[in-house]
């Protein structure tokens, strides 16, 4: 439940992005220029204290695990990042 994200989960994440063509990710960094949009981080997203006293207390499921993911996108003239949280891992 505190464990980092697997290599497997990361992948999996990153494989679900390239796939939204809407975001025009670049998947090599060599391609990466200033108005490229990418993935800049991918982590563990911690899961809600009042969902791990429940578990850990025996009154509830364990909690699912969600990827925090930052995005940097250029879009158009403007650059921005943006926030994601993605399950089920």
């Amino acid at each position: 439940m505190f464990d980092d994200l697997t290599l497997e989960e990361i992948a999996s994440v990153q494989h679900y992005l390239h796939q939204q063509d809407k975001l025009n990710l670049r998947r090599d960094w060599d391609d990466v220029s200033v108005g490229s949009s990418y993935i800049f981080l991918i982590e563990r997203m911690d899961a809600l204290k009042s969902d791990v006293l429940r578990f850990l207390n025996g009154r509830g499921p364990k909690p699912k695990r969600y990827a925090l993911v930052i995005l940097y996108r250029y879009v158009f003239v403007d650059f921005m990042y943006s926030v994601y949280s993605l399950s089920t891992l």
